[in-house]
């Protein structure tokens, strides 16, 4: 009957030291809860900061950007849909002739044809093309016609059915450019082909981005000429591979890049290959330039490589 109370207070013992580790693990787990809760939070603040930072960083190369083309460069634009890129940029180069012109102000008629005339004078030749002709073009892009008409009214020149695989020397230098554009321009470039297979789409893309540079690179001006090409930023663009395709014309070389910003041409809408429908907010599409803005683009300056001496 002695042996009871003592294993009684054993076994309370062992209970209060059970009830004491539990307490100590729900403790260390309560500890670790709160550090990883504290850490979480000091990610997403860092994260934040970081986010902010880019976001100004962003404004500001937006704010400083600039338009890279002169008012004496010789430009041949390639792959255009309305035109209305075409008609910005040649609005911009015009306004550079001419400052006291002002595209947000109305002029009276004898105003504007004195001023388009003064430009048409200064100005280097613009060459603005497409692949699409006649009535495909206008059912495509309506408003197409209308950016035609101003383009020529200001010195420019528009050719239809002008493909960029293939573009001609012998038909596209002549006179002031014999020897080569100063710079040629394509816009996102793009098939419209359909094709769902992704690596089948990546490949057609591909070599429509290697065969407008093998194309080009017989109309640019042999020493300081340039091509820029605009891609939006992401995939599948970035599978295209660009400056793969540079390498591979042996010929050409990567100079740099830059962002593109479509608030720097004004009036200007992004068109896609396969028409101006479902683009138009008011048709219940997103605005023109809204996924060039969400995704971002970049514009890549390429040139012919230095002739090897002997």
């Amino acid at each position: 009957f002695g042996l009871k109370p003592i294993l009684h207070v054993r076994t309370m013992g062992k209970n209060r030291s059970g009830r004491k580790r539990k307490k100590g693990l729900l403790n260390r787990a309560k500890e670790l809860r709160q550090t990883q809760t504290k850490q979480a939070q000091r990610t997403a603040k860092e994260k934040q900061i970081l986010l902010e930072r880019k976001r100004r960083k962003d404004l500001e190369k937006r704010r400083r950007a600039v338009v890279p083309f002169k008012a004496e460069h010789s430009i041949l634009l390639v792959g255009e849909g309305d035109f209305s890129f075409s008609l910005a940029l040649l609005r911009h180069l015009s306004k550079l002739l001419a400052p006291s012109s002002d595209e947000t102000t109305d002029l009276s008629h004898d105003e504007e044809e004195r001023s388009e005339a003064t430009i048409r004078q200064k100005r280097m030749p613009f060459v603005a093309t497409c692949l699409d002709g006649g009535t495909d073009l206008t059912a495509k892009y309506p408003t197409a016609r209308a950016n035609i008409s101003h383009i020529e009214r200001l010195g420019g020149a528009v050719l239809k059915e002008i493909d960029g695989t293939t573009l001609d020397a012998k038909t596209l230098l002549i006179g002031p450019v014999e020897k080569g554009f100063d710079r040629i321009i394509f816009n996102f470039p793009h098939t419209g082909c359909g094709v769902q297979d992704t690596e089948k789409n990546n490949e057609i893309h591909r070599e429509l981005l290697f065969k407008f540079l093998e194309s080009s690179a017989s109309c640019i001006e042999k020493s300081s000429g340039e091509i820029h090409i605009t891609l939006k930023k992401g995939l599948p663009y970035d599978n295209w591979n660009l400056p793969a395709q540079v390498r591979r014309t042996g010929i050409l070389r990567l100079k740099s890049s830059y962002d593109f910003y479509p608030h720097l041409y004004k009036g200007y809408r992004h068109r896609r290959t396969l028409g101006a429908q479902y683009t138009e907010a008011e048709d219940g599409g997103p605005s023109a330039n809204a996924d060039i803005i969400s995704s971002g683009a970049r514009t890549y300056v390429i040139m012919l490589k230095p002739p090897m001496d002997g």
